[in-house]
């Protein structure tokens, strides 16, 4: 049988003052001696509280929390602490034996809205650990009362968010294993991005892993459009379903890659013996073209158009430096590019110039060349840039 404590009446303390109008229970009840009536309590506040309303000295009639007024009757407050705390967390039990003065640390760590973390209130956790507090308490808060993760796995996975960002915790599985996605990048030294594209092309995790770019066809798709490279790592095959594709892998331009065989398709056998047939040799330096006119900080297209469209030697072609063309003589007369543009087509803006100098460089070709594709008659006019 649950005992009771017997009730003990006493005169309240009010503004410092003991005073001689009301009393107390430990019950928390109040009495007014001078009406001989007990003051009815009113739950009210935000949050809400029993309070009475009291006639203090000072005459001013006010209401009172009935826990604070048995706290300061009934318990001694010899460290001073600010707050009165129900230990049972129900705020309408108001036995003396359920109150207690508290820090106001404690009177939060006393709550049930509180989400403690590691013995202490999470967010007084987050200020002590992390230099974003707001962001940490978020997360965490989260993890724990939304997703039911223990407090090692909420800081494990925030610790992944704050390395890898949103992808931290992303998980994927590779040869019927799970790992985290940042795990799997940071082993194969690929980025994030990468990943995606390949991703979105097909490939599966192991063939992204294994060095793959692009997505095994299909026999049915195999075809003079689709490429392929073996031996660059054992037993690995490499497709490109695009020519470009291929030549931008292996180093070289389009026009330099050379296919055989009757499905479409090169080996890398047949690259290495492609490449043996097209290497030059100066000054005791082989290579390919592309290699050449890169070790003389020449671009290939430069090199290979004086090779073969101008008939130039490959001395020539590697020791003569490209210049920029600044000035043209135009029938005898040195002009700007704008000049002789603005000859042809009449007074021009800047945005049409740069139209037509974009399409002049796309072309690759000489002014001369690119004013005929514009349809202009060039029979009898000279046209030479000035070096």
């Amino acid at each position: 049988m649950q005992e009771y404590l017997k009730e003990e009446w006493k005169w309240m303390e009010l503004e410092g003052i003991v005073s001689v109008r009301y009393k107390i229970s430990n019950y928390g009840r109040v009495k007014d001696i001078k009406r001989d009536a007990f003051v009815s309590p009113q739950l009210t506040g935000v949050p809400q509280y029993w309070y009475v309303n009291l006639t203090p000295p000072s005459g001013k009639r006010t209401l009172k929390r009935v826990h604070r007024l048995l706290a300061q009757t009934f318990i001694p407050n010899q460290d001073i602490l600010p707050m009165v705390d129900h230990e049972d967390r129900n705020k309408y039990n108001n036995s003396v034996d359920n109150l207690r003065w508290v820090t106001r640390s404690q009177n939060q760590m006393n709550r049930d809205c509180t989400t403690m973390f590691k013995g202490v209130p999470l967010k007084h956790y987050c200020e002590l650990n992390f230099e974003s507090p707001t962001g940490a308490y978020t997360y965490l808060q989260s993890a724990r009362n939304f997703h039911n993760l223990s407090e090692e796995d909420s800081l494990i996975r925030y610790n992944n968010y704050l390395l890898h960002g949103i992808t931290g915790n992303t998980k994927i599985v590779v040869h019927k294993e799970e790992v985290l996605l940042p795990v799997f990048l940071s082993s194969i030294g690929m980025t994030i991005e990468t990943y995606r594209k390949r991703s979105y092309l097909g490939l599966t995790n192991e063939e992204i892993a294994k060095g793959y770019k692009y997505l095994p066809p299909t026999k049915s798709k195999l075809s003079v459009t689709c490429y392929q490279l073996e031996g660059i790592h054992e037993g690995v095959w490499y497709y490109f379903p695009t020519k470009s594709s291929l030549a931008d892998s292996i180093g070289m331009c389009t026009t330099s890659v050379e296919t055989r065989t009757d499905n479409g398709c090169v080996t890398f056998k047949e690259y290495q013996d492609y490449v043996a047939q097209t290497l030059y040799t100066y000054k005791g330096v082989t290579g390919t073209l592309r290699q050449l006119a890169e070790s003389y900080g020449l671009r290939y297209e430069t090199v290979a158009d004086r090779l073969s469209g101008k008939g130039w030697s490959l001395e020539k072609s590697l020791e003569t430096k490209r210049q920029k063309i600044k000035h043209y003589t135009h029938d005898g007369v040195k002009k700007t590019k704008k000049a002789v543009l603005e000859y042809y087509f009449g007074e021009i803006n800047t945005q049409k110039r740069n139209v037509l100098n974009s399409q002049h460089s796309k072309m690759k070709c000489d002014l001369r060349d690119f004013l005929i594709f514009k349809g202009i008659n060039m029979d009898g006019v000279t046209l030479e840039p000035c070096i």
